[in-house]
């Protein structure tokens, strides 16, 4: 059955406004990612800068918890951009990509096409999560630095917190590898 006219680009321009808003949420969490990355980095700063003396807590300590908690903030975003809206934006632009091959719309199909090409080299999921796991990488390193810096006190309330602290770490880790790999089988560079 072959559509009005009006109605294929009504439905058109339906498609396109779940695309932008997917595309626009998707560019909130990078904004977000962003901002609290430079949110550790002005806290550690300000702990540095003032005088912790009176406050029963290691700068260092708070300088390491700082980053984790950072880190983890950002991995969170990670997971909601690109394991559930990417995959959203993806079901949209399948949904168009089908509505136009079925509908035989030349210069929509063309735009598509274009579209395609030119991330054709480019596996846009792993470029979009290397967007989130190299702060999380310079916040893990920085976690690891202040605890460091924490061991030479010796005690075992401050060695308990560190091995604490490895073990987040490690499993930060472990997820970030595993939802990196799980990648969708039908869209290898989208």
């Amino acid at each position: 059955m072959k559509l009005d006219n009006s109605i294929i680009i009504e439905i058109y321009k339906e498609l396109g406004v779940y695309e932008r808003h997917f595309n626009q949420i998707q560019n909130v969490f990078k904004g977000l990612a962003s901002t609290w990355f430079l949110a550790g980095f002005t806290g550690i700063g300000y702990i540095f800068s003032t005088e912790f003396d009176s406050l029963p807590f290691n700068p260092n300590f708070a300088s390491s918890l700082i980053c984790l908690v950072i880190s983890t903030g950002i991995l969170l975003f990670w997971m909601m951009d690109v394991l559930v809206y990417h995959k959203l934006l993806r079901a949209t632009l399948d949904t168009g990509e089908f509505f136009e091959s079925k509908n035989k719309i030349k210069h929509f199909i063309l735009l598509r096409e274009n579209f395609k090409n030119y991330t054709k080299t480019l596996n846009v999921r792993t470029a979009m999560s290397l967007f989130y796991i190299v702060p999380c990488v310079i916040l893990v390193i920085g976690s690891l630095y202040f605890l460091l810096k924490v061991w030479s006190s010796n005690t075992w309330y401050n060695n308990t917190i560190i091995l604490v602290w490895l073990i987040s770490i490690i499993l930060s880790s472990i997820l970030i590898i595993v939802f990196q790999k799980r990648k969708s089988t039908k869209h290898n560079n989208v």
